[in-house]
């Protein structure tokens, strides 16, 4: 009976909104405490000991005020609660003119709805373009220009997806076991919390955040293989970063998430049926993930490669086995897999901190994947991660022409081009491969299960 709920902060208190749907017996049930809406909603509390602190809880029937309930004090319920006591924790019954109107955001119409929650925060972290240089997955809908080659998100990608070695042994191989188990089963099955970019907190259930993900990284009107790959992939980079200790944000910091209102947006007219597809090749995939020797691997991934991935020691500095240069030649298929733009002398010697000139002598070198590993410009050396991030270039597969006033760049590509590609492993899909072809491929050696 209960759809979902919502956590406000009205005049300095905590108040609980609980959206309920209506029924002919609705009524008979909320006037009466013996009733099951009073047992519902005090079963419905108790799990909600450790985020709600309120006494006030308002509930709402399609988006009308019926009643509002007054709660023992919060340590008094928590007491209730840590008893298992059967005793109501209701103390009082206010039943509301249904006059007024409250919208939640969170109950979507069209779809099966989520049990989500949305949380001020005590503290809010700002966080800073200039930490998010040269690593985050990037994003291929083209209305937010690749979330991750955006070249100020590059580096946190790399420092979030480094997994941390524990400093305390465990004293047996089977408690590590036990511990890994526990925390994955955990995770899986738990609402997960999404820190998001307007201060917000949300928690809903993990397979729906996955939903959320595999809509805002990848384009719905992809084939489902390679839906299902990205599903796959967002589990596993979001169960590591949770298994990490560090926090999933709504932002290409961690991954793209987007709720139902801003896929609507998205989506327009075709909302559900991008849905719906979306959320099928979840489900027929749900609960697995990509491993490699048993940990969850750094699960990152791009909009276009070259025609080929690129080994993550040129982008991150640290080689893994399962990321390493691998075909991927119907990228030069996809539309804007080159762009050319130019950039004045000006603006790139401001950018490179040195004099660039029609005169410069330009020298560059390239790695096995065909991007550029060293570029130099009268004997001052650049990686090509760093032309491509202090430049805003769209890939590091690019070549210079030198003009009178400027210089024209041409890249290939979209993205740092470590892991899948996204757009190849559409053009993959379409040749009839299945997603754990297309996870294999861009990841040999690991295993999904």
């Amino acid at each position: 009976m209960i759809q979902s709920h919502t956590i406000k902060y009205e005049n300095n208190e905590e108040i609980l909104y609980l959206y309920l749907d209506f029924s002919n017996e609705f009524a008979k049930e909320l006037g009466d405490k013996n009733k099951s809406i009073f047992s519902n909603i005090k079963k419905y509390l108790k799990t909600l000991k450790d985020d709600f602190k309120g006494t006030k809880v308002v509930i709402v029937a399609s988006g009308i005020v019926l009643a509002t309930l007054t709660l023992n004090t919060g340590l008094m319920r928590q007491n209730a609660v840590a008893r298992n006591d059967n005793n109501l924790y209701i103390t009082s019954v206010h039943f509301n003119e249904p006059s007024v109107v409250v919208k939640d955001d969170n109950v979507e119409e069209t779809v099966e709805t989520k049990k989500v929650e949305t949380v001020k925060p005590e503290v809010k972290t700002s966080q800073t373009n200039t930490n998010k240089q040269t690593t985050t997955k990037t994003t291929s809908q083209k209305s937010t220009s690749n979330k991750t080659t955006s070249t100020n998100s590059n580096t946190t990608k790399s420092t979030t997806k480094q997994e941390t070695k524990s400093t305390t042994k465990t004293t047996t191989k089977t408690t590590n076991q036990t511990t890994k188990q526990s925390t994955n089963q955990t995770t899986l099955k738990n609402p997960i919390t999404i820190y998001r970019s307007n201060g917000d907190i949300l928690k809903l259930e993990f397979e729906d955040y996955i939903i959320g993900v595999v809509a805002a990284e990848m384009p719905a009107s992809f084939n489902t293989e390679a839906l299902k790959a990205q599903a796959v992939l967002a589990r596993t980079y979001a169960l590591k970063t949770v298994k990490q200790g560090k926090k999933l944000t709504d932002t290409v910091a961690t991954q793209v998430y987007k709720d139902n209102n801003q896929l609507k947006k998205l989506w327009g007219s075709e909302y559900s049926k991008y849905y719906n597809k979306i959320k099928d090749a979840v489900s027929s995939t749900k609960d697995l993930t990509v491993k490699y020797n048993g940990e969850y691997i750094e699960a990152v991934y791009h909009s276009i490669s070259n025609g080929k991935t690129e080994d993550a020691k040129y982008v991150w500095g640290n080689s893994f086995p399962y990321l390493q240069v691998v075909d991927s030649a119907y990228d030069a298929n996809v539309k804007d897999y080159s762009k050319t733009v130019t950039k004045s002398y000006t603006d790139v010697s401001s950018k490179l901190g040195i004099t660039v000139t029609k005169n410069s002598n330009i020298e560059i070198s390239r790695n096995d994947s065909g991007r550029v590993s060293n570029l130099t410009i009268d004997g001052t050396s650049f990686t090509g991660v760093t032309i491509r991030t202090k430049l805003n270039l769209r890939s590091t597969d690019f070549d210079i022409e030198q003009g009178e006033d400027s210089l024209k760049i041409t890249t290939r590509g979209y993205g740092h081009g470590v892991g899948m590609s996204q757009y190849g492993a559409n053009e993959y899909a379409k040749k009839g491969w299945t997603y754990k072809q297309i996870i294999n491929h861009y990841y040999p050696g690991v295993n999904i299960s």
